[in-house]
């Protein structure tokens, strides 16, 4: 909004401006909400959108012991308290990192928090500008910050995230940020460090006692229930992820639907259904080491921004020199 005005009535105009930004910080749309976060505009990081949108967690998913103990007793806490913070949750695919994510984001709105959940990388550096200057308290989230943070070198691009993260901005601001990653050893060793990060958490593969939680969950108002053997079938399922877990009770309900009930040889068959599945991505030949992820990550610089090079009367050049 913009006037051209007689100097005489600045002061008046001023004090209507600072009502409306008052207004508009304490009573804004999107407080208390799940907001979804995108990039928009032609340059790189030029604007973002937000939309309201409905999260909640997922209350099948079952987490680690130490995994929930933290997220419950230490995060949750955080949370009340002022000051900003940056949490890095890793670990395999499909242990509940984006889970734990949403289920802080639910405490967070609980609390009248915004929970604004990044789902451009593009997005992230402006989002946090923007949420220092007239969202906080606010709870960020934004997944795969090994998109814009990983790397060995300090590009411009990881020098502008350390900067947005450690400015006067978002100094002494009441914001939570939390980052999820599958490769937590690519991230940029600055960004690493004690002081970037305040908590980092691995969320493992469910323990047996865990599993045997998970299948309670799924099983709890089906037909045959109560003749699952549950502590048998942890024993019986393979050290894998949570997701896998939650693929083999799924398995398990069509079959008993089909078999109008559930039985423990049903479960087990379910079971076995993965077996390969997990062989396969546990293939050696499937993995990457670190050394051959930063290869690939250079092969696709290079693809993305070096210009062929035009061979065309080149062994004359070669000959020349």
């Amino acid at each position: 909004i913009s006037f051209n005005i007689k100097k005489k009535y600045k002061e008046r105009i001023t004090d209507w401006y600072k009502l409306i930004d008052k207004h508009l910080r304490e009573k804004s749309i999107y407080r208390g909400k799940s907001v979804c976060v995108t990039a928009q505009g032609d340059q790189f990081g030029d604007d973002v959108n937000f939309e309201i949108i409905e999260t909640k967690a997922n209350s099948n998913i079952v987490l680690n012991p130490k995994e929930l103990s933290v997220l419950e007793n230490y995060c949750t806490l955080d949370l009340l308290e002022d000051g900003k913070r940056t949490y890095l949750f890793t670990g395999p695919y499909g242990n509940g990192k984006t889970e734990g994510a949403m289920m802080l984001g639910d405490k967070a709105k609980a609390l009248g928090m915004t929970f604004f959940y990044v789902k451009d990388s593009d997005a992230f550096i402006p989002m946090l500008s923007i949420a220092a200057k007239f969202y906080s308290p606010c709870f960020i989230f934004m997944e795969d910050i090994d998109e814009v943070g990983s790397g060995e070198e300090r590009t411009q691009e990881i020098n502008e995230l350390l900067n947005t993260l450690d400015g006067a901005e978002t100094k002494n601001k009441s914001i939570k940020v939390l980052f999820t990653t599958n490769h937590h050893e690519t991230i940029n060793p600055a960004l690493r460090r004690p002081g970037r990060l305040d908590l980092i958490v691995r969320f493992e593969n469910p323990n047996k006692q865990t599993v045997s939680e998970i299948y309670k969950k799924y099983f709890d108002s089906v037909d045959g229930n109560e003749s699952i053997n549950y502590e048998e079938i942890s024993q019986a399922t393979p050290d894998c992820s949570g997701a896998f877990i939650a693929e083999i009770c799924k398995r398990s309900l069509r079959l008993a639907k089909l078999n109008n009930g559930l039985t423990n040889d049903i479960v087990r068959t379910a079971i076995h259904t993965i077996d390969d599945h997990l062989k396969l991505m546990s293939d050696p030949l499937q993995k990457k080491s670190p050394i051959e992820f930063h290869i690939g990550e250079v092969a696709k610089y290079i693809a993305k921004h070096v210009q062929p090079v035009n061979t065309e009367n080149l062994e004359d050049s070669i000959e020349s020199a």
